[in-house]
Order: structure tokens, then C-alpha cells, then sequence
């Protein structure tokens, strides 16, 4: 009997719960054929996807496209082009609510808290993008709604993607 050792997917490329209960079930179990599937170890695997997803959401935030675009084409040899921009719609309203909380006077450590940030990072965005006026971040936010109903209504995902990275580091 021999062993197949395969690395399980993240939780990001799973098609919702079937999927993984799915995958779950065959861990262990003998296949028909006699082998038995012997997962591989994945932290790894999510650890390094999650470090390039934070450059490419902090790229955007700093407003350098070059690294922006490339890290963008790097993740979209492996990530769904919607989970790339629910990425970026998750930035953009947490800059928003940065913004306003920051506007009420409210701690930074209390703002991290709200937003699930540390406060380094909250306070980069506070003297960062959450400094733009609130049309500016309104815009932002509209400008991701039209790019989701773009992809959405078969429009290509990848110039969609590119040209939102580039308006949103306008």
C-alpha cells in the first residue's frame, strides 16, 4: 500500500463548506484503489499567501502601484480575482471607519480594537489614507463597488483588478 501525500488547500480556495468537509473526510481514509491520503502540512502554505496578500494591501495603502501591480499579478496566479477585491474593499472600509473614529476623537487604541488592526497599524493608516477627505474615501469605496458589478457581469478580472489598484493609489 502506498501513501499519497498532497497539500490541502487554504480555506480561501475552498468552494464553501462542502468542500471542506470533503476534504476533512478523506483525510486518512483509504481511496478505492487501497491508497490512503496523508494531508501535507499547510501553515506554511497559508502563511506565505497571507504575508503577500498584507504587502499587497499595504502597497495600495502606501500608493506605490509598481509593487501594487506586481504583487497583484503574483496573487492572481492563486487567489480568485474576488477574493482580491473583497481584500481591498476590507481596506477601504476599514480606512473609512478609521477616518470617522479618528474625526470623533476616539483613542487609537480604541480605534484598533473596532477595526481588529494594531495600533501601529491603525495609527499608520490614521496619518495615512484615513487623512484623504471623506468624499475621497467615498469615492474609493464606490469605485470597488464598480469593479465588483465590472467582474461580475463578465468583465475581465484582471484589467478590473489593475485598474482599481491604480485609481485606488491615485
Amino acid at each position: 500500500m502506498r501513501k499519497i501525500q498532497r497539500i490541502r488547500r487554504p480555506l480561501g480556495h475552498a468552494s464553501g463548506g462542502a468542500a471542506r468537509g470533503l476534504d476533512d473526510r478523506l483525510n486518512g481514509e483509504r481511496l478505492p484503489g487501497g491508497d490512503e491520503v496523508e494531508p501535507l502540512p499547510s501553515r506554511r502554505v497559508v502563511q506565505l499567501e497571507g504575508r503577500v496578500e498584507q504587502r499587497f494591501v499595504a502597497a495600495v495603502q502606501r500608493r506605490e502601484v509598481g509593487p501594487a501591480l506586481r504583487t497583484l499579478d503574483r496573487l492572481l496566479a492563486a487567489e480568485e480575482p474576488v477574493r482580491l477585491l473583497a481584500l481591498l474593499v476590507a481596506d477601504v472600509r476599514a480606512t473609512m471607519t478609521v477616518a470617522d473614529l479618528a474625526a470623533r476623537g476616539q483613542a487609537v487604541d480604541q480605534i484598533a480594537r473596532v477595526v481588529r488592526k494594531p495600533p501601529q497599524v491603525v495609527d499608520a493608516i490614521a496619518r495615512g489614507p484615513a487623512s484623504a477627505s471623506r468624499a475621497t474615501l467615498a469615492r474609493r469605496l464606490a469605485r470597488c463597488w464598480e469593479a465588483e458589478r465590472r467582474m461580475k457581469s463578465s468583465g475581465d478580472a484582471r484589467a478590473e483588478l489593475a485598474a482599481l489598484v491604480v485609481d485606488l493609489c491615485r
